[in-house]
C-alpha cells in the first residue's frame, strides 16, 4: 500500500518541476535583438535572444513572438560575453538605409539600438560578425522548425 502511494507523490513532484519558461515580455534578464528590414516591402524579420538560451522570431512590436529551438547554454552564453566585450549597449551607430540591420541590446529599462544600412562601408568588423553569428544560428533553428 505504501509503495504506490510513494510512487504517486514521486511522479507528481517530478512532473511538477518544470523549467520556467519565458518569453521577451517577461524575461528580466538581458536580451539581444536582431534584425533587417527595409526594401521594397519594408517587411522586418526580427528575432530576440534571451540570456539563458531561448530564441524568438517575430516582433516584439506587433505583439507575438513564436518560440524556436533553444541555443545550447555554451553558445549563449559566448554570444552575450562576446556583445559585452564589444560594449554594444554602449555603441552609438544609427546609419540605416533602404535596407538595414540591427542590433538592440536590452537590459531591464535599459536599452541601445545599433542600426545600419546595407551598403555601410566603415562599421567595425567585430559587430558585422556578431550579426552574422546571429543570422546563421536562428537560419539553422528556423529551418528546423518548418
Amino acid at each position: 500500500m505504501k509503495l504506490p502511494f510513494i510512487a504517486f507523490v514521486l511522479f507528481t513532484l517530478l512532473g511538477s518541476c518544470k523549467s520556467t519558461q519565458f518569453t521577451p515580455y517577461n524575461f528580466e534578464g538581458v536580451q539581444l535583438i536582431f534584425g533587417q528590414g527595409g526594401g521594397f516591402t519594408g517587411q522586418v524579420n526580427e528575432f530576440t535572444l534571451l540570456e539563458n538560451g531561448q530564441l524568438f522570431a517575430g516582433t516584439n512590436q506587433e505583439g507575438f513572438v513564436d518560440e524556436l529551438k533553444p541555443l545550447d547554454k555554451n553558445q549563449s552564453k559566448q554570444i552575450f560575453n562576446i556583445s559585452r566585450d564589444l560594449g554594444i549597449e554602449a555603441i552609438e551607430l544609427d546609419d540605416p538605409g533602404n535596407q538595414y540591420f540591427y542590433i538592440i541590446v536590452k537590459d531591464g529599462e535599459k536599452k541601445n539600438k545599433l542600426q545600419w544600412g546595407a551598403n555601410r562601408q566603415t562599421m567595425p568588423n567585430e559587430l558585422k560578425i556578431l550579426f552574422e553569428n546571429l543570422k546563421n544560428l536562428t537560419k539553422q533553428r528556423v529551418l528546423s522548425n518548418k
